[in-house]
C-alpha cells in the first residue's frame, strides 16, 4: 500500500478524533465511518448507530475544547494507531487510550482499543506519555 494512502488514513482518523470524539459532532459520523463498521470494544456494538449512542454516553457533546489529547499517531497501510489522553469517563486523572483503526475505501471500517486509568503518581519517573 503506498505511503500516501497511509498518510490519508492518518488524516482521516485524526479528523474523526477532533470532530466526533473531541467536539462531539456525532452528526458527522457518516463522513468517517462505514455504516457496517466493526467494533471490538466490549462496551459498544457494531455499526454507526451503536457508536453514536456510545459516544453520546461518554463524550461531552459540543465542547468548544477537545478533552482528547493525541500524543502520537502512527499509520501503516490500512491501520492507524492513536495513543491519546482523555479527561473524563469517571477516571479522576483521565484515561490513557490506544486505539487501532482499520480504514477501507477512505472510511473507518474497524476499531480496537485498550485503555487504563492514569495514576495520580506513576511508579516510574517517565509517566504514561
Amino acid at each position: 500500500m503506498p505511503e500516501d494512502v497511509a498518510a490519508k488514513n492518518k488524516a482521516l482518523v485524526l479528523e474523526f478524533y477532533r470532530e466526533v470524539l473531541g467536539h462531539g459532532r456525532i452528526e458527522r459520523i457518516h463522513d468517517y465511518l462505514h455504516e457496517w463498521y466493526i467494533q471490538h470494544n466490549v462496551q459498544a456494538q457494531d455499526g454507526t448507530k451503536s457508536l453514536c449512542e456510545f459516544i453520546a454516553s461518554v463524550v461531552e457533546l459540543n465542547s468548544e475544547e477537545s478533552n482528547n489529547k493525541v500524543h502520537r499517531c502512527v499509520a501503516e497501510g490500512d491501520l492507524v494507531v492513536v495513543h491519546s489522553e482523555v479527561q473524563q469517563h469517571g477516571a479522576p486523572n483521565g484515561l490513557a487510550i490506544i486505539d487501532i483503526f482499520r480504514v477501507e475505501d477512505g472510511k473507518i471500517a474497524e476499531h480496537w482499543d485498550v485503555y487504563m486509568d492514569i495514576p495520580e503518581i506513576p511508579a516510574g519517573h517517565r509517566g504514561i506519555f
